[in-house]
């Protein structure tokens, strides 16, 4: 279980992320499963995420869902078998044992090659059992939300990889007043993972869009990355992403900005949007170079470079 605020602040994440993956999967495949496993008690996200998708029975006529709720909790009640104007199309479980029976559950649901969404809350423990990222890797498309993770956020991005998701992103939400030396202490690690470059941006969206205290940082969890405060409405700040792209640059070389906004958001803090703001402040600063160096600052036609100091030899563009 997280703690609150960060608990009702998950909670949001999960609603938020739920409600761009059900639309966009249901789309795709005319079934579909959401697994939702809580290590602890899960502070009523389970019962919100039914009542989320009772409200969306438009997208359910001619489709399948299954949704498999796990707890290790004992005063887990009957209304998380779900309510009752769930159509019966949806399919609702109730199982003990948290996010160790995610692979259980995957395999009881039939979910493998068809869409899957796994949101598990570990309340603090660790995040390397690799068999149950791997499990969860069997659906077409698969996506993980892992809230409340123990590991090092390295590890837990390699973890990841291995289980077969090619993009991975690890942040760190920090409560307002805990961002100094010993705000690691009660940060809560998030992780996402995915194979789709759409649903890694509508997870940085939801992200930022979280109605989160005043003060609270979001940061990147594996970097040297200046922490930054969360504050939607008045946009982020882009100094810390500008730093990090011209680091980026200068390690490897040229790179379109597709190239950097995949970066941006599975490196960074940061959403793929903010990087044409990030790229037009380099570039009117004199830091970098673009090619060509007219028309506009996007996709894989338009090519980034840093530029050399004066008197330096220009990098081979090859």
């Amino acid at each position: 279980m997280t703690a609150d605020p960060m608990g009702t602040i998950t909670r949001e994440l999960l609603l938020r992320h739920l409600g761009t993956w059900l639309p966009a999967a249901l789309r795709q495949a005319r079934r579909a499963t959401f697994v939702q496993a809580y290590q602890g008690s899960d502070d009523g996200a389970a019962d919100a995420a039914l009542r989320a998708v009772e409200t969306r029975g438009d997208l359910l006529a001619g489709r399948q869902l299954s949704i498999v709720t796990l707890t290790t909790a004992t005063e887990a009640t009957t209304a998380t078998t779900g309510p009752a104007a769930l159509p019966p199309s949806v399919s609702v479980h109730l199982l003990a044992g948290g996010p160790a029976m995610v692979p259980v559950a995957v395999t009881a649901a039939a979910a493998a090659r068809s869409p899957l969404f796994c949101y598990a809350d570990l309340g603090g423990e660790s995040a390397a059992t690799p068999a149950l990222w791997r499990s969860v890797s069997v659906g077409r498309p698969a996506e993980v939300l892992i809230v409340g993770a123990a590991d090092p956020s390295r590890e837990l991005r390699a973890e990841l990889t291995r289980a077969g998701f090619p993009l991975v992103t690890v942040v760190e939400l920090v409560p307002a007043g805990e961002s100094g030396p010993d705000g690691a202490a009660t940060a809560l690690r998030l992780a996402f993972a995915t194979g789709s470059g759409k649903r890694i941006e509508a997870f940085k969206d939801a992200l930022w869009a979280l109605d989160v205290p005043a003060g609270t940082l979001l940061r990147t969890a594996d970097a040297d990355d200046v922490p930054m405060v969360v504050a939607p409405t008045a946009g982020p700040a882009l100094a810390s992403l500008s730093g990090a792209l011209l680091a980026h640059l200068a390690a490897r070389g040229r790179r379109t900005v597709a190239e950097l906004r995949s970066f941006a958001v599975t490196e960074t803090a940061y959403r793929a949007g903010d990087v044409n703001g990030a790229l037009v402040d380099l570039l009117a600063d004199g830091e970098v170079r673009r090619d060509p160096v007219d028309g506009r600052l996007g996709g894989d036609v338009t090519v980034v470079a840093t530029v050399p100091p004066a008197g330096s030899p220009a990098r081979s563009s090859a």
